[in-house]
C-alpha cells in the first residue's frame, strides 16, 4: 500500500487495518442482526395495519403482532448469529455475513406476503439474491452499518414494548366495556354456562345413540337432565352458528359472513345477561371466527382468544405462516398440529380460574374447545379406539397462509 494512502472503511478485506477482538465482533454482529430482525418486524405489523386501515379486512392474526412479529423476527436473527462468525475469516469483519443471513428470512417473509403467489422455492431464491447484494452493499460499509444499528436498536426496542403494553392493557380493558346492571329485587338467578363442542357430531356421542365409550361424563349428565334432541345448528360453520346462538336470529338476518364480524345492531345473549346483574366471561379455542374481530365478544367483561405463546408469536409472521403450510417438512418432522392450538386442558384451566375468583352476583360462562377439529391429533391409545389400524400418514392438513389456523384435510388412502 503507498504512502499516504488508507483502507477503506469496513472493507472487510485481506491487508485491511486490524480488526476489533473476537468479543467486540460478537457484539457488532448481535447489534447488526437485532436492528434487522426488529425492522422487519416493523415493516409487517406496519404492512398488516395498511390492510386494515385501507380495506377494512379482518386479520385473522393476534393483536399482540405488534410486538410478536418483531420479537420473533429478532429471535432468529440472534440465533443465525453464530452461523456469521463462523461463516466469517479470521482476518475479515463479519457483519456482512451477519446482514446476509439476518435479511434473507425476512425478506422471504416479506414476499410472501404480497398479493401475488411465488412458489417457496422462488421466494427463497429471490430472496436470497436480494439479502445476497444488500450484504455485499453493507460489507463495503461495516464502520457505518454498526453506527446506525446502534442508533435503532434502542428506539426501536421502546417503540415495541411501548406497544406491547398498550396491547396487554388494552386486552385487559376489552370487554370491560359495560359494568354489570341490576340483579332483580329478591330474585335468585340461576349461573348459567354455555359449552359449545365445536365439530363434534350429535350421532358420535353416547347420548345420542353414539359408542357410550366416546362420551362417558356427558352421558352422565343427560342422564339427569333435559336433554334436547333436535336442536339444530343454523349454519354448517362457526361464525354464523355462534352469531345465531347469541342472538337468536337466523344467520341472514344477521351481517356475519366469511369476512364480515357480527355488527352491533343486534343485542347479544352475554349483554342481556350483563344488564341483568350476571358477570360474563368467554374463553375460545377456534381462533378462526372467535375472535374478537368478529364481534362474538360483545357484552363480555372478560374474553379470552388468541394466545401469548411460542407458536402464537412464530404464526405472528409471515414466514412462520409461510413455513408452517410446507406439508413435506410437516410430514417429515410428524407433527400437524396447530402452533397455536388451544387444548381442552387450557380452556379448562382458563375457565375454571375464572371462576375460582370472587364475585358478587350471578355469571354467564361460555367456553368453546376446538379439540375435535382437524388436524386430528388424539392421544395414541384414543385414536387405536376410535380408528383402529388407521395410518396416521394418510391425514394431512395445510394451515391457511392467512391465519395460520384453519386445516384441509386430504385423504390419500389407496
Amino acid at each position: 500500500m503507498g504512502e499516504g494512502t488508507r483502507p477503506r472503511e469496513g472493507t472487510g478485506r485481506r491487508g485491511s487495518a486490524a480488526l476489533p477482538p473476537r468479543a467486540i465482533r460478537a457484539g457488532r454482529v448481535v447489534l447488526v442482526a437485532t436492528a434487522i430482525g426488529l425492522t422487519i418486524g416493523l415493516g409487517e405489523v406496519l404492512a398488516i395495519g395498511w390492510r386494515v386501515v385501507t380495506r377494512d379486512i379482518v386479520t385473522h392474526v393476534s393483536p399482540h403482532l405488534v410486538w410478536m412479529a418483531p420479537a420473533t423476527y429478532g429471535a432468529l436473527a440472534l440465533l443465525l448469529t453464530p452461523i456469521a462468525l463462523l461463516a466469517s475469516r479470521r482476518d475479515r469483519d463479519p457483519v456482512r455475513a451477519a446482514v446476509f443471513l439476518a435479511l434473507w428470512p425476512g425478506l422471504a417473509g416479506w414476499i410472501a406476503m404480497l398479493p401475488w403467489a411465488l412458489h417457496g422455492v422462488a421466494v427463497a431464491l429471490l430472496s436470497g439474491g436480494v439479502a445476497l447484494q444488500l450484504a455485499r452493499w453493507a460489507g463495503r460499509r461495516s464502520d457505518r452499518v454498526v453506527r446506525v444499528a446502534r442508533a435503532v436498536v434502542p428506539g426501536l426496542t421502546l417503540l415495541f414494548l411501548v406497544a406491547g403494553t398498550i396491547t396487554f392493557a388494552r386486552d385487559a380493558r376489552r370487554g370491560g366495556q359495560r359494568d354489570p346492571g341490576p340483579t332483580g329485587a329478591g330474585s335468585d338467578p340461576p349461573n348459567v354456562i354455555l359449552l359449545v363442542l365445536d365439530t363434534v357430531r350429535a350421532k358420535s356421542l353416547g347420548l345420542y345413540g353414539g359408542d357410550p365409550a366416546t362420551s362417558p361424563s356427558l352421558d352422565a349428565l343427560g342422564a339427569s337432565s333435559i336433554v334436547f334432541e333436535w336442536a339444530m345448528a343454523t349454519s354448517p360453520w362457526t361464525l354464523p352458528s355462534h352469531a345465531s346462538m347469541f342472538t337468536g336470529l337466523w344467520p341472514h338476518e344477521l351481517s356475519v359472513t366469511w369476512d364480515d364480524p357480527l355488527d352491533g345492531a343486534e343485542r347479544t345473549l352475554a349483554e342481556a345477561l350483563a344488564d341483568h346483574g350476571y358477570e360474563t366471561a368467554g374463553f375460545v379455542a377456534n381462533l378462526s371466527y372467535l375472535s374478537r374481530q368478529f364481534g362474538l365478544d360483545r357484552g363480555f367483561a372478560h374474553y379470552e382468544d388468541f394466545p401469548v405463546s411460542v407458536g402464537q408469536a412464530v404464526l405472528s409472521t409471515s414466514l412462520g405462516r409461510e413455513v408452517s403450510t410446507v406439508d413435506g417438512l410437516r410430514a417429515r418432522i410428524g407433527g400437524h398440529e396447530l402452533l397455536n392450538r388451544k387444548t381442552v386442558d387450557r380452556i379448562n384451566r382458563d375457565l375454571l380460574d375464572w371462576l375460582d375468583g370472587e364475585r358478587e352476583g350471578p355469571f354467564f360462562a361460555f367456553a368453546n374447545y376446538f379439540d375435535a377439529h382437524e388436524p386430528y391429533e388424539p392421544p395414541d391409545a384414543l385414536w387405536e379406539a376410535v380408528a383402529p389400524g388407521y395410518r396416521r400418514s394418510d391425514v394431512e392438513h395445510r394451515h391457511n397462509l392467512l391465519r395460520g389456523v384453519n386445516a384441509r384435510r386430504t385423504n390419500k388412502a389407496g
